[in-house]
């Protein structure tokens, strides 16, 4: 079962390439859109976990966790009931402005944004790593967020595991749109990023996996009047392969994918284009390959025979 660390090197070494070249970033960044790809069309970036959601009197929009892909359903078990989904504009349509409040009964996608919770107060944000490394002009990152009314964009310096203040003043509840991490391609960040607002109130934690996290958003319906622990269950996101001692997540039969995959892309930009014509006939084949082994049962139908002893 080779890790990323082994798959880079069977790729380095298929492509002539020495290692510690500025190519190989060229190699990691296409193995992990070469993955992404095969999970995709294999339909197996699909891992179901569940996870808890306790509301706030008064509060009717909540961030998920960023694990979650897809809401399969939201199920509140303190009341015996799953709560209803349905769309924005049918909504809209059916409670236009409305403010009622109670026990919710109906759930909302109200959207995606770059954190997990907003500002409780219009201020500042901190951000700091849980690793001394993560600082200096190698560890930035970008805020991008409503500051009176205007979006505005700053680039934050980080200073490893010391609280860094933004110089913007962010508007509360829904200030702020998107974080983003912008290492150099040679220094990556080693921890996982907090974010606090003025109040030291956590609005995320972006683990070291993601560069630019997207959380869905989903709003209540009537607003919560107490706190009810909801179990939400969801497709689980799976992370790009980040060191080299990640593995990756599917059946170990058909790693080869990804050395096949990444070469039939690069290797034209190394004078080797009928290497990559070879590889990329080789990755559908086994592409087909593997999808057919996704199927759990054959499409035959079989008739059991009348048999008596």
């Amino acid at each position: 079962m080779p890790s990323r660390g082994e798959l880079l090197s069977q790729v380095r070494d298929l492509l002539s390439q020495p290692e510690g070249s500025p190519f190989e970033n060229m190699i990691m960044a296409q193995l992990n859109r070469t993955y992404r790809h095969v999970l995709t069309k294999a339909k197996i970036d699909e891992q179901r976990r569940k996870y808890e959601l306790t509301t706030v009197s008064g509060t009717s929009g909540y961030g998920l966790s960023l694990y979650m892909k897809e809401v399969l359903s939201i199920m509140d078990q303190t009341n015996d009931r799953m709560l209803y989904d349905m769309s924005q504009r049918e909504f809209d349509r059916s409670y236009p402005a409305s403010t009622s409040t109670g026990t919710p009964v109906r759930a909302i996608p109200l959207g995606t944004f770059g954190v997990e919770a907003q500002p409780a107060a219009a201020g500042t944000l901190t951000l700091e790593s849980d690793v001394a490394g993560d600082g200096g002009p190698t560890h930035t990152v970008q805020v991008v967020g409503f500051v009176s009314g205007v979006l505005k964009t700053e680039s934050v310096q980080l200073n490893g595991t010391t609280p860094v203040a933004t110089t913007n003043s962010y508007d509360a509840s829904d200030g702020i749109e998107k974080i983003t991490k912008t290492p150099t391609t040679t220094n990556g960040f080693t921890g996982n990023v907090t974010v606090k607002d003025s109040s030291s109130n956590t609005l995320a934690v972006i683990p070291v996996w993601w560069d630019s996290p997207t959380y869905q958003w989903w709003e209540f319906h009537p607003h919560p009047t107490s706190a009810v622990t909801y179990t939400v269950r969801a497709i689980m996101r799976k992370p790009d392969m980040i060191s080299n001692a990640d593995y990756p997540d599917f059946d170990n039969d058909f790693h080869d994918l990804l050395v096949h995959g990444t070469i039939a892309i690069l290797a034209p930009h190394v004078g080797k284009s009928d290497a990559g014509s070879v590889h990329a006939s080789i990755f559908k084949t086994r592409m087909g390959e593997f999808i057919d082994n996704q199927t759990p049962r054959s499409a035959r139908v079989r008739i059991f025979e009348d048999v008596t002893t």
